[in-house]
């Protein structure tokens, strides 16, 4: 029972910064996982890349093509799912926090969609997310901080059970 929550990750990061100017970032990944958590099993082999943009010091952009091989079994399909999925993430935030790591005071705006392309099984989704975060600190040292956190988001395309469990809500 113990090792059935147990999570094998391995891959490796590169990112290069001044790539397409000073303020963007070349940023690629590869990535084998597998994921045992209650809902689903899975196997998986992840490749990106893609590009972060900083288009002011509050207001990033980013995108990158995306390649995930996976294997999952999950109650809508209880015998292993193969998939192949292309997808094409974009995220834009804005951030006017006064700390990124320790917010006192501020708020930040993220949008984020991923049209995705399933190989194996001709179908396609987009998911979109929105979130908003606001920080206020109740006194001049910071110590007494309330902070809000809204979220929503939505999948289109396809039917719940040919979209991979670990990418649906």
């Amino acid at each position: 029972p113990g090792l059935r929550k147990l999570n094998y990750n391995a891959g490796i990061l590169f990112e290069k910064r001044g790539v397409l100017g000073p303020a963007s970032k070349f940023v690629s990944s590869l990535k084998g996982a597998l994921e045992r958590p209650d809902a689903y099993d899975k196997k998986s082999i992840d490749a990106r890349a893609g590009f972060v943009y900083d288009l002011t010091r509050r207001q990033r952009l980013s995108g990158e093509a995306r390649l995930e091989w996976s294997e999952i079994t999950d109650v809508l399909n209880p015998t292993p799912r193969r998939f192949l999925l292309a997808s094409v993430p974009i995220e834009y935030a804005f951030d006017a926090r006064d700390n990124r790591l320790d917010p006192k005071n501020g708020y930040r705006f993220l949008v984020h969609g991923e049209p995705t392309y399933n190989l194996l099984g001709g179908n396609f989704f987009l998911k979109a997310r929105g979130e908003a975060s606001a920080y206020k600190s109740l006194d001049e040292d910071g110590r007494i901080v309330v902070a809000g956190r809204l979220a929503a988001g939505s999948i289109l395309g396809s039917s719940l059970d040919d979209i991979p469990a670990d990418r649906r809500f």
